[in-house]
C-alpha cells in the first residue's frame, strides 16, 4: 500500500506485497472460473507473486504515459499466460479479457465505495492512493469476487436453459392439442415400458384435456423422489418438436402429469433420449 505525504510516496512494501498478490490472484482466479478453465494453484500463486513485485516496483519507473500503458497491459497478458493453462489461443485472449474486465471494474467499485463513504485518495503510477486499511480493500476485493462469481454463474445457467428450450406441440389421439415450450433435461431418466417419459406441467395438461386430466383411465408410473416415493400418470400423445425452422413428429410418446408446477419458461421437460433416438436437431 502506498501513503502520500508532503515530500513525496513512502512505500509499506510488507502490505504491498501482500495486497497486491491477493488481488491479482483473486482477479486471474476469477478470469479462469469465468472462461471455465481448470485452476492450477501453483501456477495461480506463481503468477500472483509476479504482479505483486511488479506493482511494486513499477511506480518508480518515469515512463511517459503511453509506455506506462502499454507496459502494464503487456505484463497483465503475461500473467495471465503464466497462470492459465488453455487448450487454444483463443481462451489465452479470452481470460486475459475478462481479467482486464475485471480489474477495471474492480478499480471502478473501489471509486464507488470511496466516493459513497467520502474517502480522500489519489493516483500515482496508475495506482490508487489512499488511506484505507488493507483489510477493507480485501474485504471489498472478496466481496466484489462473489458478486461477479453468481453474476457469471446465474448468466451461464440461463443461457445454457435457453439453448434447452424448444417450441414444441402435444397432440391427443382425438386431435386436441397444447402449444408451448418444453425444456430438454438431461437429468431426466423417466421410463415407461422402456420408453422414455416426458414431464408436463399440471396446468398445461388441463389446457390440453379441456380440464382436468382423466387420471383414473390412466396407467401409473412409479417414482422415487428425494422427498419419498409417488406415482404419475401417463398418457401417450403426438410430440412435434419446433427446430431451426423445421417440424420434427415423434409419434407415441408417453408423458407425465407433474405433481406440480415445473418451472418459470417451460411446459414440458423433454425427455433427452428423443432427440437421440428421433434423430431430432434438439
Amino acid at each position: 500500500m502506498l501513503t502520500e505525504r508532503k515530500t513525496g510516496l513512502e512505500v509499506y512494501i510488507e502490505y504491498a506485497i501482500v495486497e497486491n498478490f491477493l488481488l491479482d490472484g483473486a482477479l486471474l482466479y476469477l478470469a479462469q472460473k469465468t472462461v471455465h478453465l481448470p485452476v492450477g494453484k501453483g501456477r495461480l500463486f506463481l503468477s500472483a507473486a509476479c504482479g505483486a513485485a511488479f506493482a511494486l516496483v513499477f511506480p518508480f519507473f518515469d515512463l511517459p504515459p503511453v509506455w506506462a500503458f502499454a507496459v502494464r497491459y503487456l505484463f497483465g497478458f503475461l500473467l495471465v499466460l503464466a497462470a492459465v493453462r488453455a487448450k487454444s489461443v483463443g481462451e489465452y485472449f479470452l481470460t486475459t479479457f475478462f481479467f482486464y474486465l475485471y480489474t477495471f471494474s474492480f478499480g471502478g467499485f473501489l471509486l464507488g465505495m470511496y466516493a459513497f463513504f467520502e474517502v480522500e485518495y489519489t493516483a500515482a503510477g496508475g495506482y490508487l492512493i489512499s488511506s484505507v486499511p488493507m483489510g477493507a480493500v480485501l474485504a471489498a476485493a472478496l466481496a466484489f469476487s462473489i458478486a461477479a462469481l453468481r453474476l457469471f454463474a446465474a448468466l451461464r445457467r440461463r443461457y445454457r436453459r435457453k439453448k434447452l428450450l424448444y417450441r414444441c406441440k402435444i397432440v391427443l389421439s382425438d386431435g386436441r392439442e397444447y402449444a408451448g415450450m418444453g425444456l430438454l433435461d438431461t437429468g431426466n431418466h423417466l421410463l415407461f415400458c422402456g420408453r422414455p417419459v416426458s414431464l408436463v406441467d399440471p396446468a398445461a395438461a388441463e389446457r390440453l384435456f379441456g380440464g382436468l386430466p382423466p387420471e383414473e383411465d390412466m396407467p401409473g408410473l412409479s417414482v422415487h423422489t428425494a422427498t419419498g416415493d409417488g406415482e404419475l400418470k401417463v398418457f401417450p400423445a403426438r410430440l412435434m418438436i419446433y427446430s431451426e425452422g423445421r417440424e420434427n413428429i415423434i409419434d407415441n410418446v408417453y408423458f407425465a402429469l407433474a405433481s406440480a408446477p415445473l418451472g418459470k419458461g417451460y411446459d414440458v421437460i423433454l425427455h433427452p433420449r428423443l432427440c437421440k433416438e428421433e434423430g431430432t436437431p434438439c
